[in-house]
């Protein structure tokens, strides 16, 4: 997501189009090569290199922001004053209910099991933070909450936000448990899972530069919103 925020404060409506689908065909590219590189390293050596493989490259990555990226702007407020605005209350509730939910959701049925106090009470705690969360953001004062009321009073940029939540929750769904189903179904080692999981991923990235480069000389976003549409419910 943040990659998309700064494509869109950068670019010009435009022109973004095509400069997304470069950025989703080097994704498609690195999913493809990434469950190889992953997997060799989960047979080969310690799953930890899947982790440590990415500094590196963040490394070369930022080292060309500070040399390339000249952006000048008026800076407002100073570095203390804009840790001040932070929304602190809503950012701890977020976290924490995150965190509890994801614990319940890990260790329930594999260390612990579902009808455990262990695992429910930190489901319940979590699912419960959540709705103080938007409780809080919902009625709270602070001036720059990290999710205001007023971003979802427009209904097309309602609609937007339910979009990308569909579209990145079936997305990542599809990566996340195919790998599952191979090794635990089918039992697949992790090398010939990054085989199977291969077709998925490769037929993104012809499609991501051709959608970006329609886009960009037709002007025209509507069919391909659509379109996707049809597609993730088709998933």
């Amino acid at each position: 997501m943040l990659i998309d925020i700064i494509v869109c404060d950068l670019v010009p409506q435009r022109k973004r189009g095509s400069i997304m689908g470069v950025i989703f065909a080097v994704f498609a590219a690195g999913k493809s090569i990434g469950p190889f590189v992953g997997d060799a390293f989960v047979d080969h050596s310690s799953w930890r290199w899947v982790f440590y493989i990415g500094v590196p490259v963040a490394g070369v990555a930022f080292i060309l922001l500070v040399v390339f990226l000249q952006v000048s702007y008026r800076k407002e407020a100073t570095i203390g004053e804009q840790l001040k605005g932070l929304d602190y209350v809503g950012n701890i509730i977020l976290i924490s209910s995150t965190i509890s939910i994801l614990i319940a959701l890990t260790y329930g049925g594999t260390l612990r099991p579902w009808s455990s106090w262990r695992t429910i009470v930190p489901l319940v705690l979590g699912f419960l933070g959540m709705i103080c969360f938007h409780c809080y953001e919902a009625f709270g004062q602070h001036d720059s909450l990290i999710m205001p009321p007023r971003l979802f009073e427009n209904r097309t940029s309602a609609l937007a936000f339910l979009h990308v939540f569909r579209h990145g929750m079936v997305l990542y769904w599809v990566t996340y448990f195919l790998p599952l189903y191979f090794q635990s179904v089918l039992l697949s080692s992790p090398t010939r899972s990054g085989v199977q999981l291969l077709p998925t991923i490769i037929i993104v990235l012809p499609f991501a530069v051709v959608a970006g480069g329609l886009v960009t000389s037709t002007g025209d976003t509507n069919h391909f919103v659509w379109s996707d549409l049809v597609y993730r419910a088709s998933v």
